[in-house]
């Protein structure tokens, strides 16, 4: 897969979907878990930041609290790496609790999370691009998103397919999640088509398969936080997607 020049597929508006999107009752408890972070515990045990000193937590905000301050400049990314490395190519769920805040004027600040195309870039000092990825904005009124995205909250959802191409969708959500705790999740199947929820409603499916060209990945969390708005995360969780054996022990 090359690195270089890939083609991008990017889609404005959302096709209309249908109503039973949530996940079936009973079949998110049969997910193992294989990650999970409340940020009750020193950062450093679980996490490398990106720049110093970096996000920070913070006893003033969480759903409880507390909760990842990303404590940004607001003029560039911040956030957190995970030391530990998942296998993609066997599906996974990774979900985060997010509050981006109903800024004004021309603030952007959001938060994010997924999977880097290539974790080394975060170690040099560079944020990664997204293999897959799922970022909630608030975008005001500046000069590049003038007459092409409205003010306000903005979901972007993206992969890299199996074939190098970029699949992305990024529509306007006016306020809709702003201003208090939404919960964004990434479903990447078995199958490699990946899903993206906010709440348990399916907000995205993905037209093609995700690249596994490189499986083992580490969680990515972050974005932009700064005065003009103040980003948060919490309740951080990562599942296997095959389900797990029957809790009872039955067949």
């Amino acid at each position: 897969m090359s690195r270089s020049g890939p083609t991008v597929l990017v889609i404005l508006a959302l096709a209309v979907l249908p109503a039973a999107s949530a996940v079936p009752a009973g079949e998110e408890t049969s997910r193992p878990l294989l990650f999970s972070e409340d940020f009750t515990a020193e950062l450093s045990l679980r996490w490398i930041p990106f720049t110093r000193p970096g996000p920070r937590i913070t006893a003033a905000r969480g759903n409880p609290p507390p909760a990842l301050d990303l404590a940004g400049s607001g003029r560039g990314r911040n956030g957190l790496l995970s030391k530990r490395r998942f296998n993609l190519a066997e599906g996974l769920v990774a979900r985060a609790d997010i509050f981006v805040p109903r800024a004004g004027g021309a603030a952007v600040c959001g938060g994010s999370l997924g999977f880097p195309r290539d974790p080394g870039d975060f170690r040099r000092g560079q944020w990664p691009e997204w293999l897959v990825g799922m970022s909630y904005e608030y975008i005001g009124d500046t000069d590049w998103s003038r007459g092409a995205i409205p003010e306000g909250g903005t979901l972007t959802c993206s992969l890299i397919d199996e074939d190098g191409r970029l699949e992305m969708v990024r529509r306007p959500y006016r306020n809709r999640w702003l201003g208090g705790w939404h919960t964004f999740e990434i479903t990447i199947k078995a199958s490699g088509f990946v899903q993206f929820r906010v709440d348990g409603d399916l907000v995205y499916y993905s037209r093609n398969r995700l690249s596994t060209a490189a499986p083992h990945l580490p969680l990515l969390l972050g974005h932009l936080s700064g005065r003009g708005g103040k980003v948060y995360l919490d309740n951080v969780e990562v599942r296997a997607y095959r389900p797990g054996p029957p809790p009872d022990g039955g067949e």
